[in-house]
C-alpha cells in the first residue's frame, strides 16, 4: 500500500534523480544568458545539499558572427545594405581565422572529452552504493573556414559516491558496446552488479558491469520507438522495463519488458492509464505514474492498485504544481521530484503574484 511519508525540501528543481543507500543524486539545468549549464547535486537522504559537481563548459556559438543562415535579415523583413557590405568585408578574415584555429579547436574539444570531471550535457544518471554513473552527450561546435559544424559524441562518466571522477568510457557507434545516437536520448539504470543501457538509436538494450565494461546485448530490434524521457526506464530483479511508442501508431501506453535472459514481452496499458510519466521497479512490483496517480502492477504487468498523489488535482494538472516524469525506487521507498510554483500573494491594487517556488522530492512508503 502506497503512502506519502515525506515531502523533502531540496535546493533545486531536478529533472531526474537516482537514489542509493546514503545519497540522492539530482540532475538540474540552469539557464545563463546564452546557453544551458548542467549540474549534478549530491544530497543526503533528508534532501540537504552535500556537493554540487559536473558543469557544462560547452563552446558557445558567437551569435554576432553567425545569426542563423541569413546574416542580413534583422527580423522585420527589411534588409540592411550595410550588413551585406560588412558581411562580405569581414568574411575573408573570419574564414582565415577559423581555418587556422580549427586544429586547436579540435584538440580543445578532445581534451574536454577526456577530462574526467567535465560533463557537457548529462542525459541520464544512475547510482549504486559506491558509484555514480552519468551518461553524457557532447554536442560541441567547431568553426570551419566558412561555416560551423556540430560534433556529437557520448561517454559514460563514472564517479565515486562522493562525486569524485574515476573514469570515462563508451563511444558513439553501431557496434555492440557502442551507443547508437539518435534524436531520442539513451538511458541508463543500475541494478545489483549490472548497468543497463537503453540504446534508443539502435533500438536495443545492452548490459555493462559496474566498471563500465561491455558485457552483452540483452535485446536488439526492439519494436516501436523508445519514448524520450528520463523516467521511462527502470530495472529490477524481474527485468528491465521501458515505455514505448508502438510502431506505426501514436500509442504511448506500451511498456516493454526485457528479462535478463533476453526475452521481450510487450504490454499495452491503454485501458489503465493516460500516459506513462514515470517507471520504477521493486522486487515484486512495477510502479507507473500517470497524471495524479501511481499505479502498482505485478512484475508481469497485472494491475494491483491505484493510489492518488496527495494534494494533486484529479486531472493531474495544476497551476500550483509541476510533477517531473521521473519515479525512483530504493529500499521500500518511492521518490518523485516535483516543483511548487509558490503561493499567490495579493497586493494592494488587487493583483496577485507568485511567491518563491519550492522544489520537493516526494517520498512514499511501499510497505
Amino acid at each position: 500500500m502506497l503512502r506519502l511519508e515525506k515531502m523533502l525540501e531540496v535546493p533545486s528543481r531536478y529533472y531526474e534523480i537516482s537514489v542509493s543507500a546514503e545519497r540522492i543524486v539530482g540532475l538540474k539545468v540552469t539557464f545563463p544568458q546564452d546557453h544551458e549549464e548542467f549540474y549534478l547535486d549530491l544530497l543526503d537522504k533528508d534532501g540537504k545539499l552535500v556537493k554540487e559537481f559536473g558543469r557544462d563548459y560547452q563552446l558557445q556559438r558567437p551569435s554576432h558572427l553567425y545569426r542563423g543562415l541569413n546574416p542580413f535579415e534583422d527580423g522585420t523583413g527589411r534588409v540592411d545594405p550595410l550588413k551585406i557590405l560588412g558581411h562580405y568585408v569581414t568574411l575573408p578574415f573570419q574564414a582565415t581565422y577559423n581555418f587556422v584555429t580549427l586544429p586547436a579547436q579540435k584538440r580543445f574539444v578532445g581534451g574536454l572529452r577526456q577530462s574526467l570531471d567535465h560533463l557537457w550535457e548529462p542525459t541520464s544518471i544512475a547510482a549504486t552504493a559506491d558509484r555514480l554513473f552519468i551518461l553524457d552527450q557532447q554536442s560541441s561546435v567547431l568553426f570551419g573556414p566558412r561555416h560551423y559544424f556540430e560534433n556529437t559524441d557520448v561517454s559514460l562518466a563514472v564517479f565515486d559516491k562522493e562525486g569524485n571522477p574515476l573514469k570515462k568510457t563508451l563511444k558513439t557507434g553501431a557496434d555492440p558496446g557502442d551507443v547508437n545516437l539518435s534524436e531520442v536520448i539513451p538511458l541508463i539504470c543500475a541494478f545489483e552488479d549490472k548497468l543497463i543501457l537503453a540504446d534508443c538509436g539502435g533500438r536495443r538494450m545492452q548490459e555493462f558491469d559496474l566498471e563500465g565494461n561491455f558485457v552483452r546485448v540483452l535485446a536488439d530490434d526492439i519494436p516501436g520507438r523508445i519514448v524520450c524521457g528520463y523516467s521511462d526506464f527502470a530495472v529490477g530483479s524481474s527485468g528491465a522495463y521501458l515505455a514505448l511508442i508502438s510502431r506505426g501508431e501514436r500509442d504511448w501506453n506500451t511498456v516493454g519488458r526485457v528479462t535478463f535472459d533476453g526475452e521481450l514481452t510487450m504490454h499495452n496499458l491503454g485501458s489503465d492509464l493516460g500516459l506513462v510519466s514515470g517507471l520504477a521497479v521493486s522486487e515484486d512490483n512495477v510502479f507507473i505514474r500517470s497524471r495524479n496517480e501511481i499505479l502498482t502492477y505485478t512484475s508481469d504487468m497485472k494491475l494491483k492498485e491505484r493510489t492518488p498523489i496527495e494534494g494533486i488535482p484529479e486531472d493531474g494538472y495544476s497551476g500550483d504544481w509541476h510533477i517531473e516524469p521521473n519515479l525512483e525506487f530504493h529500499q521500500g521507498k518511492l521518490y518523485l521530484p516535483a516543483l511548487h510554483f509558490g503561493e499567490w500573494i495579493p497586493t494592494s491594487d488587487r493583483v496577485s503574484y507568485r511567491g518563491p517556488s519550492q522544489p520537493y522530492i516526494f517520498q512514499f512508503s511501499t510497505e
